[in-house]
């Protein structure tokens, strides 16, 4: 085999089209290229494989183009924005808690910055249900995954003579291990109050 290596090639400035609602940013921090790198393939291909798993967008495709100089390329960056709410209605009936209703609100790219938000709540004759989560996936510019949630239930069935009233707030920290795995810290309190019915 006879190998002739070719000149080396930069990049010269990475160019992001179609996001019209999230913040390039979001998209730029999955490129695992910057202006200035050495052009890799390899690179190229998984960062747009990580920008597809964010699952913002319908289509992602990064595509290389000649400049004036002959050892510096642009990258074209071009996304499909896609729908990423979602809202859930449920209902049932049980022996226990009768009928039963459940509501629910997701948000996978809040405000187009890659956050995410989730508010659930049931209602039934014997429980009331709360529940709000938020996530940062980059807390402060790190690939850090922080998570706060709140919920609150009370619950006051027919067959004991009081009620019951939880409030809890929890927080969670991941960060990656490497490509494939990660660790994850988690802390949470909660209070119970427990009333007589009058």
């Amino acid at each position: 085999f006879v190998i002739n290596e070719g000149p080396r090639v930069y990049i010269n400035s990475i160019n992001i089209a179609g996001n019209t609602r999230t913040v390039d940013k979001v998209i730029r921090r999955e490129i695992s290229l910057s202006e200035g790198d050495a052009y890799n393939k390899y690179a190229i291909s998984y960062s747009e494989d990580s920008i597809k798993s964010l699952n913002f967008f319908s289509e992602v495709s990064i595509n290389d183009r000649r400049t004036e100089f002959s050892d510096k390329i642009n990258l074209d960056v071009t996304v499909e924005e896609k729908n990423t709410g979602e809202a859930s209605l449920g209902a049932g009936y049980s022996s226990a808690s009768k009928a039963s209703i459940q509501l629910g609100l997701k948000e996978s790219n809040f405000l187009g910055r890659g956050q995410k938000v989730n508010l659930s709540t049931s209602f039934s004759d014997t429980n009331t249900l709360y529940d709000i989560s938020f996530t940062e996936p980059y807390f402060r510019g790190k690939p850090l995954s922080l998570t706060t949630s709140v919920y609150s239930s009370l619950t006051d069935s027919g067959s004991v003579n009081y009620e019951t009233e939880d409030f809890g707030f929890a927080t969670s920290l991941r960060f990656p291990l490497s490509s494939d795995k990660s660790l994850q810290t988690r802390y949470s309190i909660f209070t119970t109050k427990i009333k007589a019915d009058a």
